[in-house]
């Protein structure tokens, strides 16, 4: 009778502990994902500009400009504050200072350093996904994600910025 009556305190005491650590909410907010690759569609100031981009969390970043035809084949890599251009044979290196602070690649550089530094902050979510707010030095990024975390779109309106990413490849991938 004695061990009936410990089996049932048992389940009682440990039941609520059980349900309380065991069960998050059903849509728990995931980090942006910051190791990917991606292809990306963008309007910079008014002109459409395609290509691809690798990025991870240690600030190392490569863009590869595919459209307009003018300058496809332009890769620009960023790795511990020092820049390389290059396209076909041609190769320059520099400080990371050598752009414009408002050109494509900087905003975009901007916007990865951001999230890889942990500064988006969550604003919103829903079935779909999730929305993020970072402040960038050119005004505030809006970003948004799907429920795994994968960036799927960034947008500063004041500088006339905005990219769509697709074919997102993780580092889990």
């Amino acid at each position: 009778m004695a061990e009936k009556v410990l089996k049932t305190l048992c389940v009682f005491f440990l039941l609520p502990i059980i349900l309380i650590c065991g069960c998050g909410s059903p849509q728990e907010q995931k980090s942006l994902v910051t190791d990917f690759t991606a292809d990306f569609t963008a309007q910079y100031r008014g002109v459409d500009v395609k290509g691809s981009v690798t990025t991870n969390r240690q600030g190392v970043t490569s863009i590869s400009i595919t459209y307009p035809e003018t300058i496809n084949g332009l890769n620009i890599n960023y790795r511990d504050s020092q820049m390389e251009i290059s396209r076909e044979s041609l190769v320059c290196s520099a400080d990371e200072a050598y752009l414009p602070q408002r050109s494509f690649p900087s905003q975009l550089k901007s916007v990865l350093k951001g999230v890889a530094e942990g500064r988006a902050t969550l604003t919103s979510q829903n079935e779909n996904g999730y929305t993020y707010n970072l402040r960038t030095d050119l005004g505030n990024c809006k970003i948004t994600a799907d429920k795994e975390g994968e960036m799927l779109e960034a947008e500063i309106k004041d500088s006339e910025f905005h990219i769509k990413f697709s074919e997102i490849k993780t580092a889990l991938s």
